[in-house]
């Protein structure tokens, strides 16, 4: 399953959030979770393969696409990702936890950004 993601907002990285109230970041976390939730939905519908079980893991591979040329860390981009996981793992009705193993992959820009998770059963 392909799930097509926009960049997300600079507000949800961790560096940002230093000395910051908890608020400041709610409206990307939202804005976040709808997009995720509606990007999941479509690739559900449009998906013509196999259903994921959320009995078995599911290996998750991250592709992020920046908008620019800045340096990003890793671990930072994952992390920004949480709201838009969590919201993909609700929808297919799979525990996160079971996502595992995690591929991230930071690529070259695109305009405006971009990032691609890409889902696979591990049916073992």
């Amino acid at each position: 399953m392909k799930i097509e993601l926009p960049w997300p907002d600079s507000a949800l990285l961790p560096n940002n959030s230093s000395g910051h109230h908890w608020a400041t970041k709610q409206s990307a976390k939202q804005q976040a979770i709808s997009d995720a939730t509606w990007a999941t939905k479509k690739a559900l519908f449009d998906d013509i393969g196999p259903r994921i079980d959320p009995e078995f893991d599911a290996e998750l591979s991250i592709y992020f696409y920046p908008p620019d040329n800045r340096g990003r860390d890793v671990d930072g981009m994952l992390s920004s990702m949480k709201p838009a996981l969590d919201a993909i793992a609700k929808t297919i009705g799979i525990n996160d936890r079971r996502f595992r193993p995690v591929h991230l992959y930071p690529l070259d820009k695109i305009d405006g950004g971009r990032v691609i998770v890409v889902l696979d059963q591990i049916p073992f």
